[in-house]
């Protein structure tokens, strides 16, 4: 070695090279032991196991590592690609299941580097126990790549053999985006019938033979593995003579493809497709060694290789030598993160949150509306309104993501009625929820021929103006020639998946409120309430809230910004995917929202039915409902707003905090669009009842929030009796914003109130739920509760009084209000 490289090597070391290289030669040469070594050098034997370690560090030893197999393993390759039709075949010695991902993660890395696969290609998943390994070890980034299973994994036991999860965790890890297999191995006949008709299990298998390469593993004969897919019965006849499979494509000992009972209703890549795909990452591993008699190729082909260690040879620190290349590092874990969006269609705008993988919300965009109304009870809106301001909302935020959009979620008011033709293009505006009133005289009828009780014990609750089926009738009966037109059925949020994927599909909870069509007990459509009253509409299939309903189209992909292929969860009814954004959809939980109109929802796992309220589908299995919404309470402060000529709320908040509890005597009945839980009165009208001169805007405005409030605890006393069980509120909504309503609400009803990081409203609720798709969600870390409202006790006397003169003051102007009511129908 030239003299200024020792001195450079000498200025970095612990000791000097010469000494380190003496300790090295003569324990790896010659064999020495540490204490001989110690004793020869005069030192100590720590600092002979340092010297050693000081040599390596400086490069005076090569140490190789020596595979006797590697050239059979090559051979064994190479035979292996040939036999199973493989574009090519990795093999890597390893010794134990638990170190088989990380051994092989290099040469799986490389093989991913060699392909350049660009945003949107296809790279295929498997399921076993080595690429259940692989992909949980940093592989090479995927930005933009779809992964999807080439197996189908559902109901199954072992980690390993579900093949969402191991796709979700590739792509989580890799930056790419999952497209989930929504069935079981080996489906029933039936279902697997209506798998082959379902849009989303056909784009899925659709990409295995686009897919640019699959990562999968080369499975031992099934009589010994620890382990297979239920959908296996290793029992049977024909798999005996089977010597492994890949995807669950099973080989014998000539090649040959062995089907078995059932074998044609599998869900598995055939194996034909393989050798048209670029590269196939295939790995074997067995946990036990098979017999040499069981496997065509070689003895114990599928088992792992040992590794031998020799000691290596040390380098004279006074030559230079050229040095062996040492390995190609370890690839870092990349973490790409992935951003979701979610969208939510309400009354007065629509609102869009682009948040993060922890539940930060990057952006949030929104686009204010007036719903049209057209005649007194009549309240519509254009769905394609609907749509174009999804489509801007959404491109806003895809341009604003650090990162890569993995999913979209879509929420929308409800239940709201919007007619298409067979192709979706609308025939009316859209008819919406219990704010319009249209349909009093249908709502008689049919409780009279279908029967209130009858309709309670299917529907969870009395026919209102928040039912779809009197709002059918209208149409039928009113506009004929339309109604003889109509092959669909939509909701806001159903009308954008439509959009989105051109799957036709509604969650089940915001089916469950279109009433009499919807049957509670069995979680489906009523056959023959449905049949009578739905005409010539086909009436959309049900998935739970929060299901992939299907896969962002290229057409839908290029209005909006988001990218292609990205799953599409369906969101619930407004009101409960708010629930969703602040964890009330739980057992026990109680969902507050201050909005437009005001909503009460509490979860329970038992059905409660009451005829005053509105008991939904949950959002999940095993999950229920039951609601109360008040017709109007933002859209009263609103009309304040408006008519005071204030741009914003602030002036008139500060102005109301100044009033004293009860507004010196002012009290007001909210019910300003008729009202709906519990009265059901479309043709109550709103009444300021104590109104004099010395009333100012403060006392308006704090008088409008404590009618709200009046009417939250109206609606909590119909809660408790059908059995809720309520002792916290997650308050929720733009009413939020400021302490006051809130606190005006606990201290009329005595309820405490929990304020979370986020209550920007149901479009964080449809990000959780495109979130749910792609990744573990949980709601203490992505929406914790900040704050806590309780109640003031002296305040809550003073309430009681006026609470008793607002539930007397409605049955007192009763029939002048509906007279009046009357004659705004004739305007």
């Amino acid at each position: 070695m030239r003299m200024e490289a020792s001195q450079q090597v000498a200025g970095r070391a612990r000791f000097a090279p010469e000494l380190a290289y003496e300790a090295a030669r003569l324990y790896y040469l010659d064999d020495e032991t540490q204490a001989s070594i110690a004793e020869r050098l005069q030192v100590s034997r720590p600092t002979v196991s340092r010297l050693v370690a000081e040599a390596r560090r400086l490069g005076l030893v090569r140490i190789e590592v020596v595979d006797p197999r590697a050239d059979e393993r090559d051979e064994l390759a190479g035979r292996l690609a040939d036999a199973l039709h493989l574009q090519r075949v990795r093999i890597v010695p390893s010794v134990h299941p638990s170190r088989v991902g990380r051994d092989l993660a290099p040469a799986v890395t490389a093989e991913l580097e060699s392909m350049r696969l660009k945003p949107g290609d296809a790279l295929l998943c498997s399921s076993g126990r080595t690429v259940y390994e692989i992909v949980g070890q940093p592989l090479a980034p995927l930005a933009g790549v779809q992964i999807a299973p080439s197996v189908g994994g559902l109901s199954e036991p072992v980690a390993w053999y579900q093949t969402n999860e191991i796709t979700r965790q590739m792509a989580e890890r890799t930056g790419a985006f999952p497209a989930f297999l929504y069935a079981e191995a080996m489906p029933a006949p039936a279902l697997r019938r209506s798998l082959d008709e379902d849009p989303t299990f056909r784009h899925v298998t659709g990409l295995w033979g686009a897919a640019k390469g699959a990562i999968v593993g080369i499975g031992a004969p099934p009589t010994v593995r620890d382990s297979i897919s239920r959908a296996i019965r290793i029992e049977q006849s024909d798999l005996l003579d089977a010597v492994g499979d890949v995807c669950l494509n099973f080989f014998d000992a000539e090649g040959r493809a062995i089907e078995f009972d059932g074998s044609e209703r599998m869900v598995r890549t055939p194996v034909s497709w393989c050798s048209a795909s670029s590269t196939w990452s295939a790995s074997p591993w067995a946990s036990r060694r098979p017999p040499a008699s069981s496997v065509p190729l070689a003895p114990g082909c599928c088992a792992p290789s040992s590794p031998i260690c020799r000691r290596p040879a040390p380098c004279s620190p006074r030559r230079s030598r050229p040095r062996t290349p040492a390995a190609s590092p370890r690839p870092q874990e990349t973490r790409v993160e992935q951003f979701v969006i979610g969208v939510d269609v309400g009354t007065s705008s629509t609102k869009g949150v682009l948040v993060s993988a922890d539940g930060s919300i990057v952006r949030s965009a929104a686009r204010r509306h007036d719903p049209d109304r057209p005649r007194a009870g009549h309240v519509e809106m254009d769905a394609e309104l609907w749509w174009a301001e999804f489509a801007g909302i959404a491109a806003e935020l895809a341009a604003a993501a650090p990162g890569p959009i993995a999913a979209v979620g879509v929420s929308g008011m409800g239940p709201c009625t919007l007619l298409t033709d067979g192709a979706g293009r609308p025939l009316r505006p859209a008819i919406l929820y219990g704010i319009d009133t249209r349909a009093s005289e249908q709502i008689v009828r049919l409780q009279t021929e279908l029967g209130d009780e009858a309709i309670v014990e299917a529907a969870g609750s009395r026919l209102s103006g928040q039912s779809v089926g009197p709002k059918l009738a209208w149409v039928a009966e009113q506009e004929p020639q339309l109604w003889a037109r109509a092959e669909r059925l939509f909701m806001p949020s159903s009308w954008l998946l439509w959009k989105l994927t051109g799957e036709y599909a509604i969650d089940r909870q915001s089916a469950s409120q279109a009433a009499p069509l919807y049957d509670l007990r069995t979680d489906d459509w009523h056959d023959r309430w449905a049949d009578a009253l739905r005409g010539g509409i086909t009436l959309p299939r049900l998935l739970w809230t929060g299901e992939v309903a299907g896969l962002v189209t290229p057409a839908a992909s290029a209005q909006t910004g988001l990218p292609a292929g990205i799953p599409v969860a369906i969101g619930a009814i407004d009101a409960w995917t708010e629930a969703v954004s602040v964890g009330a959809d739980r057992p026990g939980g109680l969902m507050l929202m201050y909005g437009t109109t005001l909503f009460l929802s509490a979860t329970d796992t038992a059905r409660r039915a009451h005829p005053a309220l509105w008991c939904s589908a949950g959002t999940s299995p095993g999950l229920h409902h039951l609601a109360a919404g008040m017709a109007t309470s933002g859209a009263v402060t609103d009309w304040l707003r408006t008519m005071l000529g204030e741009p914003d709320f602030g002036p008139l908040v500060a102005e109301a905090e100044a009033v004293p509890v009860g507004s010196d005597g002012l009290l007001m009945l909210p019910y300003f669009a008729g009202e709906r839980t519990p009265l059901h009165d479309p043709d109550a009208r709103g009444v300021i009842a104590g109104l004099s001169l010395r009333h100012r805007r403060g006392h308006l405005y704090r008088a409008a929030l404590e009618g709200t409030a009046f009417g939250v605890r109206h609606n909590l006393e119909f809660l408790r009796e059908a059995g809720a069980s309520i002792t916290a509120a997650h308050a929720v909504g733009g009413g939020t914003s400021s302490r006051l309503w809130p606190q005006i609400v606990s201290d009329v009803t005595g309820l405490p109130q929990l304020i979370a990081r986020h209550t920007i409203g149901a479009c964080f609720g449809a990000a959780v739920l495109a979130a749910r798709t792609v990744t573990d969600v949980r709601m203490d870390r992505w929406n914790p509760v900040v704050d806590r409202i309780e109640p003031d006790p002296a305040n809550r006397e003073r309430y009681d009084g006026l609470y008793a003169d607002y539930r007397a003051l409605h049955p007192a102007t009763v029939e002048i209000n509906h007279h009046l009511a009357a004659l705004q129908r004739e305007v």
